[in-house]
């Protein structure tokens, strides 16, 4: 009987040795590099992701993509993956089967969600040189960042301070997280280190007509009365259905004599919205800032932005981004113009929109309307981060983003760093009421 006994424990703690040996071996599976795909109601979202399980099925996770989505970990157990995240949008969740080297489940956000699925990295993809990626992407900035001053810091003492770290770096979670903070050291936005195989990061789904540019989501509009036209502008992109889109909203709201044009949470993008805004702003073609890089304040013989004379500068004026690189690669620095190419000028009373997640192209435009008092800012300051940045492969599939140009009001104010203060301060979800006060009132 107790040999019996004797035997029966052995083969229970073998069964769940077994069980525990199964469950560490499928966690192990997830260890690596994955790629991410997620399907977005109107795109398709790709990214790269080093998942790492833990004792007790714990998952760390390295978000080396660009950062539309950030991991922050999960957990495994047997095959079921859960991990949670965060997005500008709110709080993600996801739930995902794990079969060998694939990855298939869901995500979702509140009421919204779709499919999401993943697989590891090929196995004959060539192991990083976390060195050699070091050293291009520090020469990168050495080279091409907008100022020859690098913003007060001793950028050659930066690379010998994190040469040493990176000789002895291991993994992509640890490498990619103190390439991030040595470009922190800078102090500047549009900075970003990246790992990413993909030739688009995010691919739109279907592009939109222009006869349907009324329903073209970064921009919507209404009247909110008959007396006050309504425009939301969610980011600053660049296509001809979003010039459209412009045309189209002042052309159905542009005989209200008032018109609030909301840029809260619009982070920027590029200049095609904002120069079309222009044209319906300004009367006649107006200086709206200018743009340098390094190179440019080479060529005229400057050591910084605040010294050079923009009447002086070659005009662009145009709507599309790689022309505007054209002619800064060729000229180094260009002034920009806006307006009178509207086929009718609005010239009612127009308040705008601000918060804190007002950065880049957006907080260009709303400096420009304040600076020449074309319109009133309700809300809170924006984030201060108004430069013009490109991204370059370094070594493999490594991505930097690095500032190249500068940019000043037409009246040499900096907006990088500090901000545009609103005219009338408004407590977050209380904007649009002030501003309607605030067009009640008598000029």
């Amino acid at each position: 009987m107790k040999s019996r006994l004797v035997i029966s424990l052995a083969l229970l703690l073998w069964c769940f040795h077994c069980a525990a040996f199964g469950q560490n071996k499928t966690a192990g599976q997830l260890d690596g590099r994955w790629y991410l795909t997620f399907d977005l109601p109107d795109s398709i979202y790709k990214s790269a992701v080093a998942f790492k399980v833990e004792t007790g099925g714990a998952v760390k996770t390295a978000n080396l993509g660009e950062p539309l989505l950030f991991l922050d970990g999960g957990t495994i157990d047997g095959n079921q993956l859960k991990l949670s995240g965060k997005s500008a949008y709110g709080n993600v969740t996801i739930t995902a089967d794990l079969a060998g080297d694939k990855i298939s489940g869901k995500w979702s956000l509140g009421f919204v969600g779709g499919a999401m699925s993943g697989e590891r990295e090929p196995a004959d993809k060539p192991k990083t040189n976390y060195s050699s990626v070091f050293e291009r992407t520090w020469k990168t900035f050495d080279e091409k960042f907008y100022d020859p001053n690098f913003n007060g810091v001793a950028w050659r003492g930066i690379g010998d301070k994190y040469r040493p770290l990176i000789a002895k770096i291991a993994d992509d979670a640890e490498f990619i997280n103190t390439m991030r903070q040595m470009l922190k050291e800078l102090k500047v936005s549009h900075v970003g280190f990246y790992y990413s195989p993909f030739e688009n990061a995010i691919t739109a789904k279907k592009s939109v007509a222009a006869e349907n540019a009324a329903s073209f989501q970064p921009l919507t509009w209404k009247k909110i009365s008959p007396e006050i036209g309504y425009l939301q502008i969610k980011e600053f992109t660049e296509s001809a259905e979003a010039v459209a889109s412009v045309d189209r909203a002042f052309a159905e709201i542009g005989d209200a004599p008032n018109l609030v044009i909301d840029l809260r949470g619009n982070t920027g993008g590029t200049l095609s919205v904002a120069m079309r805004l222009g044209d319906f702003l300004f009367d006649k073609p107006t200086p709206v800032g200018f743009f340098a890089t390094r190179e440019g304040l080479k060529r005229n013989k400057v050591d910084s932005m605040d010294k050079l004379n923009a009447a002086k500068l070659p005009v662009y004026s145009g709507y599309k981004l790689d022309d505007f690189w054209a002619s800064m690669d060729k000229n180094g620095a260009v002034a920009i113009t806006s307006g009178g190419r509207a086929p009718k000028i609005y010239r009612g009373k127009v308040v705008i929109l601000i918060n804190e997640r007002c950065a880049s192209t957006t907080e260009a435009f709303v400096a420009v309307v304040k600076e020449m008092n074309l319109a009133t800012l309700v809300g809170t300051k924006t984030r201060g981060a108004v430069l013009s940045a490109v991204s370059e492969k370094t070594v493999g599939d490594w991505l930097v983003r690095y500032p190249k140009a500068d940019y000043r009001t037409a009246r040499g104010k900096r907006i990088e760093g500090a901000g545009v203060e609103p005219h009338v301060a408004a407590e977050k979800n209380k904007e649009l009421e002030i501003a309607l006060q605030t067009l009640k009132k008598p000029n």
